[in-house]
């Protein structure tokens, strides 16, 4: 904006009118100004702005008035969300006006834009400003940061001896800030010990991490979608970390592979960030803070997570920092006058509960736990409000449940899900240490991957215990050791439990991790206790005992972050993670795959154990998002009977029944024939009849000789095969009648059916589901059970155009009721806005702006 004169007494003599008369009717003066005043901002900008830039500054004021409108109705700020919209209405609605005040403008104004514009502050200038104040705010506040103009004196203003200095520069006043200096030290930590992880060609995939989609698009139709091509296809929901993921990715222009680099590879730096705001709100002394949130952000579990590709720790690693208070002050804070913080607090668990479920375990009982007892310890007085506290403390409980519709439902079904996290778990010994002993869960050790040396974090034990002998702040104290025994009772329990996998079935022993998070996060609160005010207290005692004891523990607690970086730098955080994705299958294959949707490969997992595992793969391969979906008990147990009789020495006829669910290739690693078990399988195959060993580079590939696809027309000899549940079609009909392939996609399909004989049937090499709808010519088909387990529909002897789809009327349902669900409890979050009042008017003597 820049000054002009001469133009400004046009815009001002338009709306003094204006003004007076409403200031003269209205009843409530204050209010009336401050519409007055903004309508009478928006007229001035519009009329002194050339006609280029009018051209972009019409649709911003728009644009930006409305934006302004709904966020002031989300803070349930009415009264202003209605003079925002007033006044914006009020200038466009006036036209005539506005161009009457820029002709005279034309003919009034003595400086061109270009003469004033160098005496004004320059963009750069103006965005340093920001900078440094956003600098400062995020240091926690402070001295406000000073433009660049910051050194001029007012006019008369005093001498030149009494002006201020100068702030310094943005970098030097940032690098001042405790929490900057924190946040680039853990950042120089992680990039040395994630060298070999750094962004390059290739996705970060290992461990418990499956390769990410290309798009966020890709997981919000995984996350939308009524049925998911997984195995043979299931209509379970997709698991709500899906659309956490989906919307981070969305943020991030659409990339989740950002998305998956920012929560594992920035989670410490990220870590280190939230636990400096939780800690500074219990003690006051930044040193004790930056000690905790560099602690907190190199524990075991938070180096261990990212080496394992472990979202659900490391999302928890940053969010618990915040969750913790914000549970904390639920069960003890009267939420009278304060209600819109029972719903934040529950939103910020659902969110935690969908990317770490197992967090939940924790949270809900002690919530409901603490209120009860609170409720029932409370005296006649103080019962209402030992009331609302309960009531908070179980609503907060029970929102994620009631968010998260209808995955609880499916963690009912596969308890695996809420206890072994996202991704698939194959069976790497580096992933899990059965058998943890209970000394190492002690010290914070959940074994794995890139965990250091258990006794790094004794020096940590030895500081929580010195929280208990302060008996000046002894109840946060314990507080911190309730939280911490909890944790660590909970982490002795998953350590010796096997719970089994959502897909597969297997018995596999939990990570305690997520729980020794829960007990560190107590363990903090104790040793700041600890190591708040502790100089000043044993300075009134004489020298003896108690200096010594602290000083050995103060120097034990500080080695914890620098021994456990250190470690962690040299050992790096590379394995099993890595960056690139192999070619499980041949070039050629994976091609097939993506030109015929819906035809999959069966790739077999040999293991050190001699079991074997498998997966359907289809285009694109097993995908973050869905690969950890359940399929129903009759189709998992099926299909495991089917590869265990392809495995058979025996000959079978495993290849017809796998040619029935679409598959075309069996996959080995090349690899595997290293090992007697890899041997084993590749030979069993060799035997099998109807496949055909195809390639040995770069993995073993047999061919399935059995004709496949994803939909077909079934001549009447094999529709009454299919229709009385054979595994699969006789070699002498397929030779005789060989079904007709019609092209389809992974949920729909629209294809042109040719005449023929009455009895055919359309079979889809999808589970059976009501969800199915088939229509020939518009006439709706009768679904029928193929081959024991496949969706078909009997055909007539006629053709006609095909529509085929799956329903999604349920899941849509279910979707919106959920966004409903959402939006209701973030518009309850936030707390309202007060109506500013004593506005007065607008000085209509100021000096006009044109830009």
């Amino acid at each position: 904006r820049q000054q002009a004169g001469g133009g400004q007494q046009v815009a001002l003599g338009e709306q003094r009118h204006e003004q007076q008369a409403e200031h003269q009717d209205d009843r409530r003066p204050g209010e009336q100004a401050a519409r007055a005043d903004r309508r009478h901002a928006l007229f001035v900008l519009l009329a002194h702005a050339s006609r280029r830039r009018l051209l972009v500054t019409l649709p911003a004021l728009v644009l930006g008035s409305l934006a302004r409108t709904v966020g002031l109705l989300l803070l349930r700020r009415l009264r202003e969300a209605r003079d925002e919209a007033a006044a914006l209405g009020g200038v466009l609605r006036r036209p005539g006006r506005l161009r009457r005040a820029r002709r005279r403008r034309r003919q009034l104004a003595t400086a061109p834009a270009s003469h004033v514009r160098p005496v004004l502050a320059s963009r750069v200038a103006r965005l340093r400003g920001r900078a440094e104040s956003f600098g400062g705010w995020l240091a926690g506040g402070g001295t406000p940061a000073r433009g660049p103009a910051a050194g001029l004196r007012e006019p008369g203003g005093g001498s030149d001896d009494e002006l201020e200095p100068v702030a310094p520069g943005l970098a030097r006043s940032l690098l001042a800030r405790p929490p900057v200096v924190l946040v680039l030290g853990l950042l120089l930590v992680a990039l040395l010990a994630e060298r070999d992880l750094l962004p390059s060609a290739g996705l970060l995939a290992g461990g418990r991490l499956l390769p990410p989609p290309s798009g966020a698009a890709d997981l919000w139709d995984a996350y939308t979608a009524s049925w998911s091509a997984v195995g043979v296809g299931t209509d379970a929901p997709s698991p709500p970390r899906v659309a956490v993921l989906a919307g981070l990715s969305t943020v991030l222009l659409g990339k989740p592979w950002l998305a998956v680099d920012l929560l594992l590879l920035g989670s410490v730096p990220l870590a280190g960030l939230t636990a400096y705001l939780a800690a500074r709100r219990v003690v006051t002394s930044a040193a004790l803070g930056v000690w905790a949130a560099a602690t907190w952000a190199l524990l075991p579990a938070a180096t261990g997570a990212i080496a394992a590709g472990r979202l659900d720790a490391a999302f928890a690693q940053v969010v618990l920092p915040l969750l913790l208070p914000a549970l904390a002050a639920t069960a003890r804070t009267d939420p009278r006058g304060r209600w819109h913080r029972v719903p934040a607090a529950g939103l910020l668990l659902a969110l935690t509960t969908a990317l770490a479920p197992t967090l939940w375990l924790v949270a809900a009982p002690l919530l409901v736990l603490v209120g009860l007892a609170g409720l029932a310890g409370a005296s006649r007085a103080q019962r209402p409000a030992a009331a609302r506290r309960a009531t908070a403390s179980v609503v907060v409980a029970a929102l994620p449940v009631l968010l998260l519709v209808p995955w609880p439902r499916e963690v009912l079904r596969s308890p695996g899900l809420l206890l072994h996290g996202p991704g698939a778990l194959p069976p790497d010994p580096s992933l899990l240490e059965p058998d943890l002993a209970a000394w190492r869960l002690l010290l914070l050790d959940p074994g794995g991957a890139a965990t250091p040396l258990p006794l790094v974090t004794a020096g940590l034990l030895l500081a929580a215990l010195a929280g208990l002998v302060r008996s000046d702040r002894r109840r946060p104290a314990l507080a911190g050791w309730g939280l911490a025994l909890t944790g660590l009772t909970l982490a002795v329990v998953l350590a010796r439990t096997a719970v089994p996998l959502a897909v597969g079935g297997v018995d596999v022993p939990v990570w305690p991790g997520l729980a020794l998070q829960v007990a560190a996060a107590g363990l903090l609160l104790a040793a700041l206790v600890a190591g708040d005010g502790a100089r000043r207290a044993l300075s009134r005692r004489d020298f003896g005992w108690r200096q010594v004891t602290a000083s050995l523990t103060a120097a034990a607690a500080v080695l914890v972050p620098i021994a456990a970086g250190a470690l962690w730098v040299v050992r790096a955080a590379d394995d099993p993670l890595g960056r690139g994705v192999d070619d499980v299958v041949p070039a050629f294959v994976a091609a097939e795959l993506e030109g015929e949707p819906g035809v999959r490969a069966l790739v077999l997992d040999a293991r050190a154990d001699g079991t074997v595992g498998y997966e359907l793969w289809t285009a694109g391969g097993v995908r973050l998002g869905t690969a950890d979906l359940p399929l129903a008990d009759d189709q998992a147990g099926a299909l495991d009977d089917v590869v265990a009789d392809l495995l058979s020495a025996r000959g079978s006829r495993a290849a017809e029944a796998l040619a029935t669910r679409a598959v075309r290739y069996v996959v080995l690693p090349a690899d595997a024939l290293e090992t007697e078990p890899g041997s084993a399988v590749a030979a069993a195959l060799d035997r099998q009849p109807g496949v055909v060993r195809r390639a040995e580079d770069p993995a073993l590939l047999w061919q399935l000789q059995p004709p496949t696809a994803h939909l077909a027309v079934l001549a009447p000899e094999l529709a009454e095969q299919a229709v009385t549940g054979a595994p699969g079609p006789d070699e002498d009909a397929v030779e005789t009648t060989p079904p007709v392939a019609l092209p389809s996609g992974p949920r729909a399909a629209t294809a042109r059916v040719p005449d023929g004989e009455p009895g055919r049937l359309l079979v889809l090499a999808e589970a059976v589901d009501d969800g199915w709808r088939a229509t020939l010519d518009g006439r709706r088909l009768v679904p029928v059970a193929a081959w024991g387990w496949a969706q078909g529909f009997e055909l007539p002897a006629g053709g006609g155009r095909l529509e085929l789809r799956h329903e999604d009327g349920t899941r849509t349902r279910a979707l919106t009721l959920q966004g409903a669900a959402l939006a209701l409890t973030a518009v309850l979050a936030v707390p309202a806005g007060r109506r500013r009042s004593g506005l007065e008017p607008a000085d209509v003597t100021e000096p006009a702006v044109r830009s």
